[in-house]
């Protein structure tokens, strides 16, 4: 998928308009979108009041996994849920004319709960709800929540080592082993470690008397040995 942070954030959207536009809600919302930072303080979500009943969609964050150079990212989303009314039953549970609270969460996650959207992801979850603001009469009428839902997707992100050295020209260290299975690590700039009563110390240069200086190691690449 190109650009799974967008176009399932935008998939979301695109289902809650349908489902409202298909009448398969009780009521309607006055906004349905991505979030533009509108419940940043107290001041802009009573300036939000105005589009209640509203849902606000917005990714939420990521974290992922790598396997056999497949990136497996877990998305999370978050729809913000916004009622009003000065009446704290019908805020809650909505009345003649008013939208509730708990209606919008119910519709929301019925709307995309289990639902791959059309797009080659794990069925969305819901985490988590958390309310936000309880407006009620004193707070302008207002109630507040954001669910998060969370999807796996698969990312190829193939490694590109050709650019390695133009990024990298001189690596900091180059490692090896010596007969006795301890690392001996070099770099191109000649550090190198002696051992001393079983310790392995850094110096800047090769000692005098020490003999020809050794060539630096071969690159390691691989993974590191379980035993010798």
């Amino acid at each position: 998928m190109i650009d799974p942070i967008a176009t399932i954030e935008q998939a979301i959207v695109a289902r809650l308009a349908l489902l409202q536009k298909m009448g398969r809600w009780p009521f309607t919302c006055k906004y349905i979108d991505s979030y533009g930072g509108q419940f940043e303080s107290a001041e802009e979500i009573a300036q939000a009041a105005a589009k209640a009943p509203g849902l606000w969609v917005v990714f939420d964050g990521e974290t992922g996994t790598l396997e056999n150079g497949i990136h497996a990212a877990t998305l999370t989303y978050a729809v913000f849920v916004l009622a009003r009314s000065f009446s704290p039953e019908q805020l809650r549970h909505g009345g003649e004319g008013v939208t509730g609270l708990y209606q919008l969460i119910e519709a929301v996650r019925k709307a995309l709960v289990n639902q791959t959207l059309g797009a080659d992801m794990t069925p969305l979850v819901l985490d988590n709800i958390i309310p936000l603001w309880r407006g009620g009469p004193q707070g302008g009428g207002i109630s507040l929540s954001a669910m998060r839902f969370s999807t796996v997707v698969d990312v190829e992100v193939p490694a590109d080592y050709e650019l390695d050295g133009n990024v990298c020209s001189t690596p900091l260290y180059v490692t090896s082993w010596d007969v006795e299975g301890l690392p001996v690590i070099t770099d191109k700039r000649k550090v190198f470690y002696e051992r001393h009563d079983n310790n392995i110390s850094e110096t800047e240069s090769w000692p005098a008397g020490s003999g020809p200086e050794p060539e630096p190691a071969p690159a390691f690449a691989g993974r590191w040995p379980q035993s010798r």
